[in-house]
């Protein structure tokens, strides 16, 4: 497999860097005290600047900001001199970033810092993984995952190194770089606790993904699985049938809702894999991988903080987050809410239930049709009303067992007749009821 990276030639970067420290005659020395020039090639090594520097005056500037995604960009002659003549260059050192490597080996580094992430982070750095049905060839070798700002662990890192480095060559702003440093890693720290507590709650622990993978540091740091047909940095796009079956096999194993795409990238292999499995039902829905994020984004205000808070808000979809949990309520409440559910169901539509009570099933004798429902009963276990659930499985389980369910609270038709119930639920055997 032939990977997306970009040459510039040694030969055109030393052209274009001879034409700029070329000079006849001498100029007068400038003693202008002008503010730190730092230069990154992506947006969360941007945005992770422009929170430290605030309020310094310091110039910060991106290269990559115009939607091309960053495997596929190419260095041009301005962002060469941009190079040359700024005070810090942040770069993440991967694949995707070969022609820059060139450009720095050629370019004068007199008096210019560069920050190389994948150097920072050192033993954190991870190979890319080829799991099981994932597109392989012959042709691919092992490399380097260069997707490490997909983790709060390792934002915080890096941030502890750029305002080291910043410090140190701007020590009359020191104490404000660190000021702000600290302040931001309180919120990272803040929003790794926010994964950790909503994810918590999860009732599955797999995505499906019907794109690259990028995201191996992200899932990694909270224990998801995942299944995908290609890498974070593969440069196929066509999937053989094989792939696609195994693919639509797991979303109907995992009983997912969801297949998960990129935001920006190709979603024809995610509609495909969709429409080939058993339900043909599982939603299109878009991770943020940061890689393509525009000049008008960030104008508008965009955050990394933001984007990976709104990646968690999709992982929560996907991966089923409990929004109504009865099992941490009292009896009298459980029975409560059950009753409110069911009085009020519209208001619980798209919500994640979990319920333990007792398993029963009525067969409706014009429609042939079996429903199967979670009973619970008042705190003086004189009334008793239930939820049904609809599920793919066979419980196995008998009338009167104790179980537990979790599923998502939505309407379906039954010859014309709304119903509401527990969709793609997950069935177990709590215990045997007494």
């Amino acid at each position: 497999m032939k990977r997306s990276i970009r040459y510039i030639s040694l030969f055109a970067a030393m052209t274009i860097l001879t034409a700029m420290t070329g000079c006849s005659g001498e100029s007068a020395p400038d003693n202008t005290v002008r503010p730190l020039r730092i230069v990154t090639t992506i947006f969360p090594e941007y945005d992770w600047v422009k929170t430290i520097t605030e309020k310094s005056g310091a110039e910060v500037s991106i290269l990559q900001n115009n939607g091309t995604d960053m495997h596929s960009y190419k260095l041009t002659a301005e962002d060469i001199i941009r190079i040359n003549e700024c005070d810090v260059f942040i770069y993440v050192g991967g694949e995707s970033d070969e022609s820059i490597k060139d450009v720095l080996a050629t370019a004068p580094k007199t008096g210019r810092a560069e920050i190389k992430l994948m150097d920072v982070l050192k033993d954190r750095v991870r190979d890319e993984e080829l799991t099981e049905g994932m597109v392989s060839t012959e042709e691919e070798e092992p490399a380097s995952d260069e997707h490490v700002w997909l983790s709060l662990t390792n934002a915080v890192l890096c941030s502890d190194k750029i305002t080291e480095v910043l410090s140190d060559k701007d020590p009359g702003n020191a104490k404000l770089y660190q000021a702000n440093h600290d302040d931001y890693v309180k919120k990272l720290k803040k929003t790794d606790e926010d994964f950790k507590e909503v994810l918590k709650s999860a009732s599955s622990d797999t995505v499906v993904f019907g794109d690259r993978f990028p995201f191996r540091y992200l899932f990694d740091d909270y224990s998801i699985k995942y299944y995908a047909p290609f890498s974070g940095c593969s440069a196929e796009t066509e999937a053989s049938f094989e792939t696609i079956s195994f693919m639509a096999d797991k979303l109907d194993e995992c009983s997912s809702e969801y297949i998960a795409v990129l935001k920006g990238g190709n979603s024809k292999l995610a509609k495909t894999i969709s429409e080939s499995s058993k339900s043909k039902k599982a939603e299109l829905i878009e991770l943020d991988p940061m890689q393509q994020v525009t000049q008008e984004e960030i104008d508008s205000g965009v955050r990394y903080i933001d984007i990976m808070k709104d990646d968690l808000s999709v992982l929560a979809k996907i991966l089923g987050v409990i929004d109504t949990d009865l099992t941490e309520l009292s009896s009298g409440m459980v029975y409560a809410t059950v009753f409110d559910i069911v009085s009020q169901p519209d208001s619980y539509i798209g919500k994640n239930v979990r319920m333990e009570g007792i398993y029963n099933e009525f067969t409706d004798p014009e429609s042939n049709i079996t429903h199967k429902g979670c009973i619970v009963q008042d705190a003086t276990q004189c009334c008793a009303q239930g939820i049904e659930f609809i599920t793919d499985d066979d419980t196995g389980i008998a009338p009167e067992q104790k179980i537990t369910v979790v599923g998502r609270f939505g309407k379906y038709d039954n010859n014309g007749v709304p119903y509401y119930a527990l969709l793609n639920a997950k069935v177990t055997s709590s215990s045997s009821s007494s």
